[in-house]
């Protein structure tokens, strides 16, 4: 879609299954199987959605995915499924990995940051990959509980290089491109905010991962600081319903760019049809 002065198309990296009770968390199975399936192994289907902006100052990419550093092992657990992706949407568009001048990623968990490198080398080697400096510094010593989530083989090669860009809390990274320190999911989480001739656009990253979690209660097992997801959440909606932004979320699977409106009181989505179509 068009969004003023930039282009935006939704990629989705990969698609893969995770534990609906992890993705529910305290939520009951007899609430959240109203909403959606589950597989014989209790597992939710999830795209891994990336964003991709062309921009006046040049192509900016948001979360990378899983990229190819996934063995097999991982590959049976999740199910994972890679038809397209990031890699083949640059080659069909004609676009060169040079070209991508900056790289934001919400977090470092492995399914949205897979693809900072690729063969042991930096991915997208002319960008700047900009990260919460509250983030780098847990996925270099993640607490326990976040261990299994942050795969240093995916992001330590920035280390000591120039293209690693820490920022601390809310910050503009080009003209109408910022970022937003929400914490909640993971210490570090930040969400992507784009606006532009009067319209604006977020990418939520796992503050809001799919539209089933619109209910500010639902959040993941997986997030570190529930409570702030929560809060996080409910600030995010109002803020949408108020100014009538668009919304991405980093797992949802039918809806890429959607709006949210109310409706008997409940939040609904619906989906953004690029007007310039």
């Amino acid at each position: 879609m068009r969004l003023g002065n930039f282009e935006i198309k939704v990629i989705s990296d990969a698609e893969y299954r995770l534990d609906a009770g992890a993705m529910f968390g305290i939520v009951p199975k007899t609430l959240w199987e109203k909403k959606t399936d589950s597989d014989e192994k209790n597992r939710l289907i999830l795209d891994l959605n990336c964003l991709f902006i062309k921009t006046p100052q040049g192509y900016i990419l948001v979360d990378s995915g899983l990229g190819n550093n996934f063995n097999q092992k991982m590959k049976d657990i999740y199910e994972i499924k890679k038809e397209n992706g990031i890699e083949n949407f640059l080659k069909k568009e004609n676009i060169q990995k040079e070209e991508i001048k900056w790289v934001i990623l919400t977090h470092l968990h492995f399914d949205h940051c897979g693809g900072i490198v690729q063969d042991g080398k930096i991915n997208f080697p002319s960008a700047k990959y900009v990260i919460q400096n509250l983030e780098w510094e847990e996925a270099l010593n993640p607490h326990q509980r976040m261990q299994a989530s942050y795969l240093k083989e995916n992001f330590l090669p920035l280390k000591d290089t120039l293209n690693l860009y820490l920022v601390n809390g809310d910050k503009e990274i080009l003209p109408g491109i910022k970022v937003k320190l929400t914490k909640g999911h993971s210490p570090g989480h930040q969400i992507i905010l784009i606006e532009s001739q009067g319209e604006k656009l977020v990418f939520l990253g796992d503050i809001i991962p799919t539209s089933f979690h619109l209910q500010p209660l639902w959040v993941c097992g997986y997030d570190f600081q529930p409570e702030e997801s929560i809060n996080q959440k409910q600030s995010l909606i109002n803020q949408a319903l108020e100014e009538n932004w668009a919304i991405v979320m980093s797992h949802e699977r039918k809806i890429k760019i959607g709006k949210l409106n109310l409706l008997n009181e409940k939040i609904q989505i619906i989906e953004v049809i690029d007007e310039s179509d």
